[in-house]
């Protein structure tokens, strides 16, 4: 069975014909039929899913893009390195971070080039994210944009663009691509800590992302008692959830880590509000961590320890902690 055959009856679902949603759909078909082994049984399960779930189907699909991803995500053999050069689609987050580590030097990913690695894998997600809201922005606002491509409207106009349209877009869509590209960053570091040499999942670490429980937590299961460290994994800006998130594991072992941009964020006065948290430590990206005020890059923990710490030295750190059950 040909995709490409059935592109005028999958364009047309929702009256999404404009060219540039065409081209999304043609780019994903023609891939699929190029170098898919499993494109003939894709279409197949496609097809038949819509046909049972309305009998009366036309030739139409009842949704957008994302009903012919889900389905390919779902399809054992389709090529998830073929689809991950389709515009507007993300790939789901272990083959991007397979495919991130694949590009790393030694093909692996490590404390060393947990920076580069992490720039490689957002790109990935702007990828998936960037077209979508273009899309959205050019089929919604058709009316506003000038030969130009600037868009010309009142304050009130967009108003209520924002308020009936992009709020409902930004969470049926948006917000998930969003969600996952924060969980990428969680598998980034721990393919970090696997290549540093941490033991089992399960046994000497654990990917939670439960409030107050942080979103990673290590053990060490050769003291009496045991001991435990949590994580608050962040992406590239700190602002108030870095601080809410330590503060929500009080009572605690807890570090911060993140591949934060902006060193004033961890200003001398953040400094001591984030050491009052009682956490050990911050690991942020060699750069940031050589951008840091004097005054704050001096502190120590409350334990007398380097409060401030570079992201490459995380899994071992990290490591150690297991072994040992205290930080370097």
């Amino acid at each position: 069975m040909s995709l490409t055959a059935h592109l005028p009856a999958i364009i047309a679902s929702k009256g999404r014909t404009s060219p540039r949603v065409q081209a999304r759909y043609l780019a994903i078909l023609k891939e699929l039929d190029l170098h898919a082994s499993a494109a003939p049984v894709f279409a197949g399960r496609l097809f038949g899913d819509i046909e049972a779930k309305n009998p009366d189907w036309e030739g139409k699909i009842i949704g957008d893009l994302d009903a012919i991803l889900r389905h390919a995500d779902k399809t054992v053999g389709l090529r998830k390195d073929i689809l991950d050069r389709i515009e507007g689609y993300l790939p789901p987050s272990d083959v991007i971070i397979d495919l991130v580590e694949s590009l790393m030097p030694g093909g692996k990913i490590t404390g060393a080039n947990l920076s580069d690695a992490n720039q490689v894998c957002r790109k990935y997600v702007q990828k998936g994210i960037n077209p979508r809201f273009e899309h959205f922005v050019r089929d919604t606002l058709a009316s506003y944009l000038q030969p130009s491509d600037h868009l010309q409207f009142s304050v009130g106009e967009m108003v209520d663009f924002l308020k009936d349209d992009y709020d409902p877009f930004a969470k049926q869509v948006a917000n998930g691509l969003i969600s996952r590209a924060g969980n990428l960053n969680e598998k980034i570091l721990e393919r970090a800590l696997i290549s540093e040499g941490i033991g089992p999942k399960g046994t000497d670490y654990s990917v939670t992302g439960t409030k107050s429980f942080g979103d990673m937590v290590f053990y060490c299961n050769k003291t009496v008692p045991h001991k435990h460290l949590y994580a608050e994994v962040k992406s590239y800006a700190a602002r108030e959830r870095l601080l809410r998130g330590l503060q929500d594991l009080t009572g605690k072992d807890a570090v911060g880590v993140g591949f934060f941009t902006d060193a004033t964020e961890f200003n001398p006065d953040r400094t001591q509000d984030l050491i009052n948290s009682n956490t050990l430590a911050i690991y942020m990206p060699d750069a940031t961590y050589d951008a840091l005020h004097a005054e704050s890059k001096a502190r120590l923990s409350k334990r007398n320890q380097a409060f401030y710490r570079k992201l490459s030295t995380f899994p071992p750190d990290v490591v150690h902690f297991t072994k040992t059950g205290v930080l370097p």
